[in-house]
């Protein structure tokens, strides 16, 4: 059996136990297939669901003894053959585990996809998405210091050529978490099922801990203490 082979049931019962350590579990947690042709299972209640209807269903989960945080976790297997049982060995395709302020302000997202490549760009893996978008904030805006010859030369010339800041969605962009990068040129982890359930605990308790952190530091207690 290949690295990225995993007996579905088991190891989704696993990452239950890791992520119900931290979350507010008023009945048992399951994962539900989601889309049957992309393989995407989320996790979730088993009743009183708080969930975002659509396709797919998108669920969220109670962060325990933290004010307002939420977490969102979805694992991708590719079945070997259609209608294929969860007893029988299917491919680990990826994970996401999303965290937002509050049910609708998502600020950063990890995941670990062991087959993503988009043509020339292999992502690092795993990797963190930032992306935090607060409505009616306002931003801080730079001005030209009219006193100042070299920035009204630059602004002159950045008009006189036509030049634009290019559309980007940073929250697209793959930052990595745990990159090679001082012994080798890589940013990709070799994926094993110990090394994302150890991955998975940590990512997110450290999260919380940075969340709970800055919401209350006077009584701050770290969730790894949580029992």
């Amino acid at each position: 059996m290949s690295n990225s082979e995993i007996q579905p049931k088991s190891f989704l019962n696993r990452c239950i136990g890791i992520v119900s350590k931290y979350v507010e579990c008023h009945d048992p947690l399951q994962f539900v297939l989601n889309d049957k042709a992309t393989g995407v299972f989320a996790l979730r209640n088993k009743t009183n669901a708080i969930e975002r209807t659509g396709c797919p269903h998108f669920y969220l989960l109670r962060v325990k003894n933290s004010k307002a945080l939420f977490l969102h976790v979805s694992i991708t297997l590719k079945a070997p053959r259609i209608g294929a049982s969860n007893e029988v060995n299917h491919e680990f395709k990826g994970i996401s585990v999303q965290f937002l302020q509050g049910t609708g302000n998502l600020f950063c997202r990890a995941e670990w996809d062991v087959t993503m490549s988009r043509g020339k760009l292999n992502h690092p893996q795993p990797h963190w998405h930032f992306g935090c978008e607060i409505e009616g904030e306002e931003l801080n805006q730079f001005v030209v210091n009219d006193n100042a010859a070299m920035d009204v030369g630059f602004i002159k010339e950045i008009e006189d050529n036509g030049l634009v800041s290019p559309a980007i969605d940073f929250r697209e962009l793959h930052y990595a978490m745990a990159s090679k990068w001082v012994i080798k040129d890589s940013a990709e982890e070799i994926f094993s099922q110990q090394h994302l359930y150890t991955w998975l605990e940590n990512c997110i308790a450290n999260v919380i801990d940075q969340y709970n952190y800055q919401v209350n530091k006077k009584s701050f207690e770290s969730s790894k203490e949580w029992s």
